[in-house]
């Protein structure tokens, strides 16, 4: 009886270092850009996103001064005001608030 080889290996999506390589690249400037798409809708707002609705508090930005410099104050306010002014902000809000929800049924 002649026996046969039932397991033959899959061939691999990428064949070529050429393609391993665009492919990397490619991955790496989508990483990028998801990474720096807030950054430049901070700088230049080119999609309005609804407000938020309930009750919160938006930091006011500050200005600088020595004293606040290093009392350490400014650098605390300054982060408030980054953090909720960023791009996207509402946006990534709601879909985290909603995962929550969706997945442990957390409010």
């Amino acid at each position: 009886m002649l026996k046969t080889n039932i397991y033959q290996p899959k061939k691999a999506l990428i064949t070529s270092p050429e393609k391993s390589a665009v492919l990397k690249k490619g991955l790496f400037l989508f990483v990028f850009a998801c990474l720096c798409l807030p950054l430049v809708q901070q700088a230049v707002p080119f999609f309005e996103s609804k407000p938020l609705r309930g009750y919160f508090t938006i930091a006011a930005d500050t200005s600088f001064s020595w004293s606040g410099w290093l009392e350490g104050t400014y650098q605390h306010k300054k982060e408030a005001y980054l953090n909720d002014h960023a791009g996207f902000r509402p946006d990534l809000i709601r879909i985290k608030d909603q995962l929550d929800y969706s997945l442990y049924n957390r409010l």
